[in-house]
C-alpha cells in the first residue's frame, strides 16, 4: 500500500512541479503582486511607485525606497476559468519596514494557516487495502521571504548633496522554501539580489521620474529534493531587467474646499506610467511592456502586454488600482490584474491588499 501511495504521491508531483516550466517549487516565480503584475506577469522589476510588501518581494533593492511600516496580503488563482483545476491558489502574507532609506522584509500568517507564500496543488484521498477511507491529503509549496534594502544615496543624505535627484538602492533576499507534500518533504533556501536606479526632477507644473532595475533570482543555483539527493532539481532561476518611466502633472495653486482636501493625499492630478520588463528563466523567456493612468494618485488603470518565448504565447494583463494615501501617514491599496492570453488556459488573476503606517 505504502509503494502505491508513493508511486501516486510522485505521480502529482509530476504534473504540479513542473507545470510552469522545468522547475520545481514554481511558486517562487509567481507574481503575486496585483500592482507589478499589471506591468506584466513576470514584471515589477523597477516599480518603485505604491509599493507593499507583495511588490518588494519582486526585487528587495525596493525596500530602500519603502516609508513605514506595511502589512500585505495577497490571492493568485492560477487557472479561474478551469474548473477542473480551480483549487490552484496562492495565499500570500508579508510585513515590510522603512525609514530613511532602510528596510526589511518578513513573512507573515496566510490563509492556510502556514507563514509567508503558499501554493495550494490539490489533494487526494487515501484508501486501505479493503477500499476504506483513511484521510484526505493535501500538497503545497510555501517559502518564506526574509529580506533587506537600502537607499544608498537616501541614507547617506548628508553625505551626498549633489545626487538629491538621484537614488541609488540594493537588497538582498533569502526565501526558505518548503515543499510539502505530507509523506516526502522537500526543502531548500533561494538567495536572491536586487539594485535599482531612480532619477527624479520636479518642474514647474510636472515631475518627471524615471527608473531602471535588475534582479537576480537563485544566485547559487540551490536545488531540492524529496527523497534522493542524488534526484535533486534545480530552483527557479531568472534574471530579471526592468525600467519605468513616471510623468505627473501636479495641482494647481487654487485654493478651496477640493484643492485642500485633495492635498491631504496628493499634490499631483494626471500621472502617466510607461514600464518594460525582460525575464530570462534559461528554459525561456518573457517580456512585457505595459502602461498606467492615474488621477490623482488614488484610482489607476493599467494595461500591458505579455509574450512568453515557448509555444508562442501571449496576451493582455488588464488591471485596476486604489491607492490612499493620507497625510503621509496612513496607507490602504487595493491592486487586481489579471491576464487574458492567446491560448485561454493559463490565465492567472492576482488580488492584493495593504495597510501602512508612517511612523
Amino acid at each position: 500500500m505504502q509503494k502505491k501511495l508513493l508511486i501516486l504521491i510522485f505521480l502529482i508531483l509530476g504534473t504540479a512541479l513542473f507545470g510552469a516550466g522545468e522547475y520545481p517549487c514554481g511558486v517562487l516565480m509567481e507574481n503575486i503582486s496585483g500592482s507589478d503584475m499589471a506591468f506584466g506577469l513576470y514584471g515589477g522589476t523597477a516599480n518603485v511607485w505604491y509599493l507593499s510588501p507583495q511588490s518588494i518581494i519582486n526585487n528587495p533593492a525596493k525596500l530602500g525606497f519603502l516609508d513605514g511600516a506595511m502589512l500585505g496580503y495577497s490571492i493568485r488563482q492560477n487557472y479561474p476559468d478551469d474548473k477542473n483545476r480551480d483549487d490552484v491558489y496562492i495565499h500570500s502574507s508579508s510585513v515590510a519596514y522603512g525609514k530613511n532609506g532602510f528596510g526589511v522584509i518578513l513573512p507573515f500568517v496566510n490563509g492556510y494557516g502556514k507563514i509567508g507564500t503558499t501554493k495550494f496543488l490539490g489533494k487526494f484521498d487515501e484508501y486501505d487495502e479493503y477500499g476504506n477511507y483513511i484521510v484526505t491529503r493535501k500538497f503545497y509549496d510555501t517559502y518564506q521571504p526574509f529580506g533587506i534594502g537600502i537607499n544608498i544615496t537616501k541614507y547617506f543624505k548628508k553625505y551626498s548633496g549633489i545626487l538629491d535627484d538621484i537614488n541609488f538602492g540594493v537588497g538582498v533576499s533569502i526565501q526558505s522554501v518548503q515543499s510539502d507534500y505530507s509523506i516526502t518533504e522537500g526543502k531548500s533556501h533561494c538567495f536572491n539580489t536586487g539594485l535599482i536606479g531612480k532619477y527624479h526632477k520636479d518642474f514647474i507644473k510636472s515631475i518627471f521620474e524615471t527608473s531602471i532595475g535588475c534582479y537576480f533570482q537563485n544566485i547559487f543555483k540551490n536545488d531540492i529534493y524529496y527523497v534522493d539527493s542524488s534526484q535533486s532539481d534545480v530552483l527557479p532561476i531568472s534574471k530579471r531587467f526592468g525600467g519605468a518611466a513616471k510623468y505627473s502633472l501636479t495641482l494647481s495653486s487654487r485654493k478651496g474646499t477640493f484643492y485642500n482636501f485633495i492635498r491631504n493625499f496628493t499634490n499631483t492630478f494626471f500621472s502617466v506610467v510607461l514600464n518594460y520588463d525582460y525575464a530570462d528563466f534559461d528554459y525561456w523567456q518573457t517580456y512585457n511592456i505595459g502602461t498606467e493612468i492615474a488621477f490623482f494618485d488614488i484610482i489607476g488603470w493599467r494595461l500591458s502586454y505579455y509574450s512568453e518565448s515557448t509555444d508562442d504565447n501571449e496576451g493582455f494583463i488588464y488591471s485596476v488600482g486604489l491607492h490612499i494615501n493620507y497625510k503621509n501617514n496612513y496607507k490602504f491599496q487595493f491592486n487586481f490584474s489579471g491576464l487574458d492570453n492567446s491560448n485561454g488556459t493559463y490565465e492567472p488573476t492576482v488580488l492584493d491588499f495593504s495597510l501602512g503606517y508612517v511612523f
